[in-house]
C-alpha cells in the first residue's frame, strides 16, 4: 500500500473571484451602458456640428506634389547652365533657372557654386540658411532662377533645395 492519499482527499483549488450579489451587477451595467449611450450621443452630435462641405472641399483641393514646378526643374537640367557661362553673359540667361550645388563655408556670408570661393552667389528669398556650412565636397542642389548680375557673384532666386 502507499502511504500517498486518494485524489479526494486534495479539495478543489480556491478561485479568486470577486463575488458580486445581483443588485451591484445590474447597477454597474446600467453605468456601462448609459457611457456607451453618452458616447453615441456626443458622437452624433459632433458629427451633426462639422461641415461637410467644406471638408469635402478641403479633401478636393488638390495640393502640389513639389514646391516647384517640375517643368522648371526639367528646364535647369536641360540647359545645364554652368557658372562662367552665366557671369560672362548675364542678359542673355536673365531668368532662365538652374541647378547649382551650393555651400557655404564657415565665416562666409554668401554661399557658393560647387564650394569654389571664387563663383560667389547672391541668394534672394531667404533661403540662406538652408545652405550647409561645411567643406569643399558638402554641398546642397539648389534650383533657383538667374537675376541680373552684380559685380561681386551671380544672383539668384531662391526656388527649392532638391
Amino acid at each position: 500500500m502507499s502511504d500517498l492519499a486518494p485524489e479526494e482527499a486534495f479539495p478543489e483549488p480556491r478561485r479568486w473571484t470577486l463575488k458580486l450579489n445581483r443588485a451591484v451587477r445590474n447597477a454597474l451595467a446600467g453605468k456601462a451602458g448609459l457611457l456607451c449611450a453618452a458616447a453615441v450621443l456626443f458622437a452624433a452630435g459632433w458629427a451633426y456640428s462639422v461641415d461637410w462641405g467644406q471638408v469635402s472641399a478641403a479633401l478636393a483641393t488638390e495640393r502640389p506634389a513639389y514646391p516647384y514646378d517640375p517643368a522648371v526643374l526639367a528646364e535647369a537640367k536641360s540647359l545645364a547652365l554652368d557658372y562662367d557661362s552665366v557671369a560672362t553673359d548675364p542678359s542673355k540667361y536673365a531668368g532662365k533657372p538652374v541647378l547649382w550645388c551650393l555651400v557655404k563655408q564657415s565665416g562666409t556670408e554668401r554661399p557658393f557654386v560647387n564650394g569654389n570661393m571664387s563663383w560667389v552667389v547672391n541668394m534672394q528669398g531667404g533661403a540662406i540658411e538652408s545652405v550647409p556650412t561645411g567643406r569643399m565636397g558638402v554641398c546642397k542642389p539648389t534650383l533657383a532662377v538667374i537675376e541680373k548680375t552684380a559685380a561681386p557673384g551671380v544672383n539668384l532666386t531662391f526656388v527649392a533645395h532638391l
